[in-house]
């Protein structure tokens, strides 16, 4: 008879000598041992352990059964211990985070992080590999335009090095020696990476409910991936409770001695329905129920719940991956450099002016794909959204996407229209976004509805983004405001950012407030930056 037993600290695995079972044995997780004066194998308990055991047929005695038990007992955040002062992190982490952070400590590094978008899922999950430094190398698999937001919190956060990894096929890696690596990979090119990977111990799944059916490609990647990781972090800010199918994935993966049959999910959680053509399980049934045992590996926090720590309003800055679209922009950008050189000594503002608004139309050509992928993962949240532009077009690129969900406001809807679309996005629950041209809507209007506002193109003065998002941070906001600022990388684009910001120290500088809007003006220094580049 096979059988698993808690003995002390450990699982006791005895069984009739089997060459097969041995080998099956040596697959589990580092740590397990033949001992030779008890003839049992013994290893660390783990969640990971008791699966592989039980999928070997071992059967699992009342000890073991009990320690699987209070492992999964919900731990809510008031009986956790906050991890705070993490060596080598590089940042203070706000009260709420450090104790997301025990979170995933007291699960044993497999938890569902579930916070509402804004507080720093991220952060968290790399704090926690900041405090389990024997736990990488690790990989984060995310969608392709989250790759160099990653990357960047990654330098920002951490001690560790990161490696984007692109295409199917896969190249040489690091050696398994070197272990301060993240490897950050997008789940559409997960499939082709995993003997490369096998190594890694840790896994973080960001935006999980990317992986809401089990038939897909990208979905079966991720649970052979994970099937023997010590370590599984999920990440996702859309509720648990509104779309329970997305997420039995994920619960699986984590829990599977609570999660353990699809079948026996959708019956009690999804509503399941026959409708003359099959099984409907896209509903919600017995929600209180589910949210009491995914909190046993679940942590979700809104804004309203953290507001004592955080500041009225955060800015974050998102650098999209352009996914091979950088030649859109830099074939572009070599065209006007090339009209540059061969203009005369004469100055020509209309040309120059001409010329700066073809590569902004030009970033926007090319990380349009990835700002749409952005905004998909948002609107999964369920909240609202501000999203400010300045071109007509990205406006209507927009509209044909979202126009079901959507309104829009810029200069081509009459004055006398423009309060109607206000308080269509402010009171209709149907209007989750709201498509505004940063002249337009970014003047006068209160869109107290949303508490997150996201550029997609950049003004010229720091003014313009504090108006606009000022219009989401008025009276009557219960919540902190959280700015995002989708950014191309190399590109015209964080030339804008960076003048934005040295713009605003000056601003703030000067105590008298005198500074006209064209003093404050970031043009005239971006074109002289762009001519350099001709040189």
């Amino acid at each position: 008879m096979k059988t698993v037993s808690l003995i002390g600290n450990n699982f006791k695995i005895t069984f009739p000598y089997d060459p097969a079972t041995v080998a099956q044995v040596r697959c589990l997780p580092q740590g397990r041992r033949w001992d030779p004066v008890t003839h049992a194998w013994w290893c660390p308990p783990s969640v990971n352990a008791l699966t592989q055991l039980r999928e070997y047929g071992f059967e699992v005695d009342q000890s073991a059964q009990r320690w699987e038990q209070e492992f999964y007992k919900p731990a809510k955040p008031n009986t956790v211990a906050a991890v705070t002062n993490i060596p080598g992190l590089k940042g203070k982490l706000y009260p709420f985070q450090a104790e997301g952070v025990g979170f995933i400590e007291s699960r044993g590094g497999r938890a569902l992080l579930g916070d509402e978008m804004g507080l720093g899922k991220t952060i968290q999950a790399l704090a926690w590999l900041q405090n389990n430094p024997n736990a990488l190398p690790a990989v984060v698999v995310c969608p392709a335009s989250l790759k160099g937001m990653w990357e960047t919190e990654c330098k920002k956060w951490t001690m560790f090095t990161p490696v984007l990894l692109h295409g199917m096929v896969p190249f040489l890696l690091h050696s398994a020696s070197q272990k301060n690596i993240i490897y950050i990979i997008n789940y559409d090119i997960l499939s082709g990476w995993l003997p490369a990977l096998a190594l890694c111990k840790t896994v973080i799944l960001d935006e999980v409910h990317y992986c809401k059916s089990a038939k897909t490609k990208r979905t079966k990647a991720v649970k052979r991936f994970c099937k023997n990781k010590s370590h599984v972090i999920a990440l996702s800010g859309t509720p648990i409770v509104n779309r329970p199918s997305e997420f039995f994935i994920a619960l699986n993966i984590l829990a599977p001695a609570t999660f353990p049959k699809w079948w026996d999910f959708a019956q009690r959680y999804c509503d399941a329905k026959h409708n003359g053509f099959g099984w409907d399980t896209s509903g919600a049934s017995n929600v209180e129920e589910l949210h009491t045992r995914a909190e046993t590996v679940m942590l979700r926090r809104l804004k309203a719940d953290v507001l004592k720590d955080l500041p009225e309003k955060q800015r974050s800055v998102v650098p999209l991956s352009l996914n091979g679209k950088q030649a859109v922009y830099d074939a572009v950008l070599a065209h006007v450099l090339g009209a540059w050189r061969n203009e005369e000594e004469k100055p020509d503002p209309l040309r120059d002016i001409t010329q700066i608004s073809h590569l902004r139309q030009a970033v926007m050509d090319a990380k349009f794909d990835a700002c749409v992928e952005w905004i998909n993962c948002f609107v999964e949240t369920g909240k609202k959204l501000v999203i400010f532009d300045i071109f007509h077009k990205t406006t209507d690129r927009l509209m044909e996407r979202y126009n079901k969900i959507a309104v829009a406001l810029d200069g081509r809807v009459d004055s006398r229209l423009r309060s109607k679309v206000i308080d269509k996005f402010q009171n209709d629950p149907s209007v989750q976004i709201l498509i505004g041209n940063i002249q337009v809507a970014g003047i006068g209007f209160t869109l107290t509805a949303a508490s997150d506002v996201v550029f997609l193109e950049l003004p010229w003065t720091p003014a313009e983004v504090d108006q606009s998002s000022d219009r989401v941070h008025r009276i009557g906001q219960r919540n902190a405001v959280t700015i995002y600022f989708l950014i191309a990388p190399n590109t015209m684009e964080e030339d804008i950012l960076t003048l934005l910001d040295e713009k605003r120290k000056v601003l703030n500088a000067v105590l008298d407030g005198k500074i006209t809007g064209e003093e404050m003006s970031i043009y005239p220094e971006l074109l002289r930056r762009l001519k350099n580049k001709r040189k």
